[in-house]
């Protein structure tokens, strides 16, 4: 089986998440070790480039600026035909079809829940061609994967709003960075204890939020840990948390710095409003830190394993006894959850879940 990926809309310099591409990465990764996979990938001048093991055809233009994307994304699939499947991880169809089956992961709606709900974040121009191109590849793929069952539902509702008849669509989830450290026994000390937010700018982020039921809880006289943040803030946030007894924030960490961070925190606290899976979540618990997160969202999907670290955002009391519930696990347990939660969602079983997807498109 040839399957051949399409990369050239992929410029992680330019994006707003590294997170589709961390997806791609890693699923290459696994996928180049199958007997009977050959994989290969189409790239541009400017985006991702795989491993060196998956063969590489470059378009000879970049795809960073719109003129190269449109160029790329509405007909430059069709330079090389000789795969016996597509695989778009981004889940952009382009306008002209290969003549071989296609497979989209679509990894979430939010697209089109900015368009909604923060409409002001980008011009009602970009918003209106996005939208165009999501609904325009739901109903052109063979075959969909998805990262959650609620990702699911989120894609069978737009479907069902927009008068979409869309292709099978598969839930594939996905792995996450560090599962070899899932199960091992950390216990949780030091001088300086903390509890963990990887601030965003992105509204559905809720860091705000956040900020505001921590301050309504201290207002109130509970004793809460110091709250580190990382990440970049909006200067209205960066404001906010100013103003919070207890909190630190510092600027964007990768790498070993990040996961030292979060294997150092009490519990990481994941208000997302929005998720199609949730890494940080995963991450977190293999790294032996629990979360705490927001009920509703696929986030409590991933943790099942953990039901108490759930809370309303509108609920400070809940957020209260959400991180109670975290702090209060012993690092035994924290290990057992994170072993389930390996079980479920490794990389080889992405890959499994993967390879079954387009077996089926094939048939």
């Amino acid at each position: 089986m040839h399957v051949r990926f399409y990369l050239a809309d992929q410029n992680p310099h330019r994006d707003r998440s590294m997170g589709i591409t961390v997806y791609t990465d890693d699923l290459l990764r696994e996928l180049a070790g199958r007997p009977g996979v050959e994989l290969s990938a189409l790239c541009s001048r400017s985006s991702y480039r795989p491993q060196a093991s998956v063969r590489q055809h470059t378009l000879p233009f970049a795809t960073d600026r719109m003129a190269g994307r449109l160029v790329a994304d509405h007909g430059a699939a069709l330079a090389a035909r000789h795969a016996d499947l597509w695989h778009f991880p981004k889940g952009h169809l382009p306008a002209i079809k290969p003549r071989r089956p296609c497979v989209g992961t679509i990894h979430d709606t939010i697209v089109l829940h900015y368009a909604e709900r923060y409409p002001e974040t980008r011009s009602a121009l970009a918003f209106a061609y996005w939208r165009r191109v999501l609904l325009a590849s739901l109903s052109r793929f063979d075959r969909i994967c998805t990262v959650s069952e609620t990702a699911r539902g989120q894609i069978e509702a737009i479907c069902a709003r927009e008068d979409i008849d869309p292709p099978p669509i598969d839930v594939t989830y996905e792995g996450a960075r560090w599962e070899e450290h899932a199960g091992e026994v950390r216990e949780r000390s030091g001088d300086h204890p903390y509890v963990l937010h990887l601030g965003s700018a992105l509204p559905h982020k809720r860091t705000a939020t956040l900020l505001q039921r921590w301050r309504e809880l201290q207002r109130r006289g509970v004793e809460l840990p110091p709250l580190r943040i990382v990440g970049r803030l909006t200067p209205e946030c960066s404001t906010l948390a100013d103003a919070v007894p207890g909190v630190h924030v510092e600027g964007r960490a990768d790498g070993d710095a990040l996961q030292a961070i979060i294997a150092g925190a009490l519990a990481l606290l994941l208000p997302s409003e929005i998720e199609g899976f949730g890494l940080p979540a995963l991450e977190a618990f293999y790294l032996g830190t629990p979360v705490v997160f927001t009920r509703g969202t696929a986030v409590q999907e991933v943790l099942s394993e953990f039901p108490a670290g759930a809370f309303e955002l509108s609920d400070a009391d809940g957020l209260r006894d959400a991180v109670d519930a975290a702090l209060a696990l012993p690092p035994a347990r924290v290990a057992e959850i994170a072993a389930a939660l390996r079980q479920r969602f490794s990389w080889a079983r992405c890959a499994d879940r993967t390879l079954e997807s387009y077996r089926a498109a094939l048939t």
